[in-house]
């Protein structure tokens, strides 16, 4: 299971890749905003409009622009910046600047249903004991190893739902229920 971990605590990606960036002249970084859209211009972002405090504010890019919010708000936002299925923004009233039929077309989110097996060999279940956790919240203090620094899934498979698929398209996890 890939997970974002350093010295057995999970690194948030602003611990991972901004803490060592932020000092960049180059770069800014702004927390407590929401994004609006992308400002386009001759076919080309140029900036982003985003809403902080309530108040709707501008940055402009020196050379590009890039949206990373997710499988849902990615589309949103790339929608409400004219970005989309003609038809569909012209019926909201958005002004269309590229006609995109595929934008929010086949979003996918993390579909799930829990099963539960019982079986008769210990697991990290049986480990859950709130004696054994104080001895495993000790251990993670001194050592930054043990129970409490492994992730919640602990195996993956990936299968696929017809043969002739190129790739996976099923993904199990396999994970722990306290």
């Amino acid at each position: 299971m890939y997970v974002t971990q350093r010295n057995g605590q999970r690194a948030s990606t602003a611990r991972a890749f901004l803490d060592r960036a932020k000092h960049r002249p180059n770069l800014t970084i702004v927390t407590g905003a929401v994004v609006d859209k992308v400002l386009i211009e001759n076919g080309c972002a140029t900036g982003v409009s985003y809403y902080q405090d309530g108040q709707l504010k501008t940055v402009q890019a020196r050379r590009e622009v890039i949206i990373s919010t997710g499988a849902v708000c990615s589309p949103a936002v790339l929608m409400r910046s004219g970005v989309g299925p003609a038809a569909h923004l012209q019926s909201l009233g958005i002004d269309v600047k590229v006609d995109a039929p595929e934008v929010g077309r086949n979003l996918q989110e993390h579909a799930s249903f829990h099963s539960t097996f019982q079986v008769t060999m210990p697991t990290y279940n049986t480990m859950m004991r709130p004696l054994r956790m104080a001895g495993e919240f000790i251990r993670y203090v001194l050592t930054s190893n043990g129970l409490m620094t492994i992730v919640p899934v602990e195996a993956m498979a990936y299968l696929r739902s017809q043969p002739d698929l190129e790739r996976p398209d099923i993904k199990l996890s396999f994970g722990l229920m306290c």
